[in-house]
């Protein structure tokens, strides 16, 4: 993870969304299992490994991302393709990872997965990634997570197949999230990527969004910033 840091920092990144910290409790689940994406069933385990991988990029300045809250590693569907139900499936163990190194304040972001879950949802079949109860509610008042929050990409078939994009993107804002991710992989998504600011704008005039919902985003966007630029991030 040194090497890894150290190139990713020379070419110019000061962001790696990783380490995954989805435990392996299904080993034929498409996304995770099965592409050997996680670290282990064992939540000590897997938060050994993630802590090493975080340490290695402050060690280089660069920020991380703990995903795909709050657990990909139960469900047997892949979200880049359809909506995913873990009611039958999802541990509590899957949180762990996130609840100790949030703990030991090594956490710069959280990714949250397009994963629906009871617990974890505003209603209306919404995933994690669009709902208010489990990035607020949860994932900030019950872990206590203070930093960057951020979506899976809203272009994968959880969301897209199931949302229209102007209604994802605001159920997205209002949720929690400090960053919408959207991989501007065709020209259809490009052009979804110029019109996120037109929509968020047009919501906030109409009362979907409340500006202090915006500003907050903003302060911690900002605040992250200004410890990259100082060099605050190295060794913490």
């Amino acid at each position: 993870y040194e090497q890894l840091a150290a190139e990713l920092h020379e070419a110019g990144f000061n962001v790696n969304f990783g380490p995954v910290v989805d435990l392996d409790l299904v080993p034929t689940n498409p996304i995770i299992g099965a592409k050997e994406r996680s670290y282990g069933k064992d939540p000590v385990t897997v938060r050994r490994y993630a802590r090493a991988f975080v340490k290695a990029h402050r060690n280089q300045n660069m920020l991380t991302a703990l995903k795909h809250f709050p657990g990909h590693g139960s469900s047997w569907t892949d979200s880049h393709e359809q909506f995913v139900d873990l009611t039958t499936s999802w541990k509590r163990s899957e949180l762990k990872p996130y609840q100790s190194m949030v703990r030991d304040g090594l956490v710069d972001f959280v990714m949250v997965g397009h994963l629906f879950h009871p617990d974890f949802t505003d209603g209306e079949k919404l995933p994690a990634s669009l709902s208010h109860k489990a990035i607020e509610g949860y994932l900030r008042r019950k872990i206590g997570f203070d930093g960057l929050v951020i979506t899976d990409d809203l272009g994968m078939g959880a969301v897209k197949k199931y949302f229209p994009f102007e209604r994802a993107v605001v159920h997205a804002v209002n949720a929690g999230n400090d960053i919408l991710l959207l991989a501007a992989g065709h020209p259809a998504t490009r052009s979804e990527v110029n019109g996120i600011h037109k929509i968020i704008a047009r919501a906030v005039k109409a009362g979907e969004i409340k500006i202090d919902t915006i500003r907050q985003s903003y302060d911690r966007i900002v605040a992250v910033k200004k410890r990259l630029a100082l060099g605050d991030n190295k060794g913490l």
